[in-house]
């Protein structure tokens, strides 16, 4: 079975409560560099630490973070930008194949948005190719490409198969292949190969998330790389959709009363399970600390001691804990400079109990 991104960073997204180091580091492909970022991470880590715990326990809160820095087997593995989490009872390291710049946070809980644009940006697909001899399932992503399994033709039938028998073959392998796969994801899938069996296909096939237009009217391992960046092309041109329908969301809810652009009124919504979908800035930080009872604000000019984080980061893996949908967007995207906006619940449903998978599901891809 394949699992969300955002499910397999459950346990890091809601983390709450504690002291919590988040690290991002920039890999330059230089491992004296990230060396440096890690030793760097690391003495902030101490510079916030030091009031409130003895030196032994900072010492062994930073103990795994001490092991990965010597670990340069680990480090020259990562090929893209890593993410280090650590809490009083977890650590864990992840590749991170998206644009970031080297920064450390302790907080009380770990600092997100990075993730949440990886979510948004990297999301898998299924490519499912038909050739004359079999047809095949790949797994896909902005950076990997899997067989997931194939069929031959001449396996299933001791005759010469038609195209109507291909086509039923197909049909039942597929159908029942995807079910068994994705019964906790939603992950797009294209088609490309034979046009008869792919027309055929897309008036058969179950599986809700088919995209109904071939990508390419033939389909062999030799031109396999041009189909899949016809997938991803069209993936990111999904997600430039969906970030435009969101805002377009907005200005309808506002009409309805139901939109929210003041970060002190989104606050006080947003510990009461009120927003329904968050919008909020990347590349910026308003540092501070949210009451998590009324949703009042506590603004700093600075990140001042180890509870202070980015109120907006703070208010994405609220809105998350509450079952609601987070878009992180450019700054310069955002309407009006706004540094964030938020879609109301239309009436006082209860706070959902688990995380919200609505707006993008994954394939693990931790270290």
């Amino acid at each position: 079975m394949i699992y969300s991104k955002l499910g397999s960073l459950k346990s890091i997204l809601l983390s709450s409560k504690g002291i919590h180091m988040t690290a991002y580091i920039k890999n330059t492909s230089d491992l004296a560099d990230t060396r440096l970022q890690i030793i760097d991470s690391i003495q902030v880590a101490k510079e916030y630490l030091t009031p409130v715990q003895s030196s032994d326990e900072i010492e062994a809160f930073l103990e795994p973070v001490y092991k990965l820095l010597d670990n340069t087997s680990l480090l020259k593995h990562f090929n893209d930008n890593i993410g280090i989490f650590r809490s009083s009872n977890s650590f864990r390291v992840i590749n991170l194949p998206i644009s970031l710049e080297h920064m450390c946070v302790i907080a009380d809980s770990y600092h997100i948005k990075p993730l949440l644009k990886w979510v948004q940006s990297d999301q898998d697909f299924f490519i499912l190719g038909i050739s004359n001899k079999l047809a095949s399932l790949y797994q896909g992503s902005k950076t990997s490409i899997r067989l997931i399994d194939s069929i031959e033709f001449n396996q299933l039938k001791n005759q010469k198969m038609t195209t109507s028998l291909k086509t039923e073959a197909i049909y039942e392998w597929i159908n029942e292949l995807l079910f068994s796969l994705t019964k906790q994801v939603s992950i797009p899938l294209y088609l490309a190969g034979d046009k008869k069996i792919t027309d055929s296909l897309f008036k058969k096939i179950k599986y809700p998330l088919t995209c109904r237009k071939s990508l390419f009217s033939n389909f062999d391992e030799d031109i396999l790389p041009d189909i899949i960046a016809s997938a991803r092309n069209s993936i990111e041109d999904d997600a430039k959709r969906k970030l435009d329908t969101a805002f377009i969301e907005f200005y309808l809810a506002e009409d309805s009363k139901l939109a929210q652009k003041n970060l002190f009124q989104i606050s006080k919504a947003a510990v009461k399970g009120r927003i329904k979908k968050l919008i909020v800035a990347d590349g910026v930080q308003i540092f501070g600390k949210i009451d998590r009872v009324t949703g009042g604000l506590l603004i700093h000019p600075t990140d001042l001691d180890h509870e202070d984080d980015d109120i907006l980061d703070d208010l994405a893996q609220t809105v998350l804990a509450n079952g609601g949908d987070v878009i992180v967007a450019d700054h310069s995207k955002i309407p009006k400079g706004r540094m964030i906006l938020a879609i109301l619940k239309d009436g006082e449903e209860s706070p959902a109990k688990e995380i919200s998978l609505h707006f993008n599901n994954f394939y693990e891809a931790t270290v």
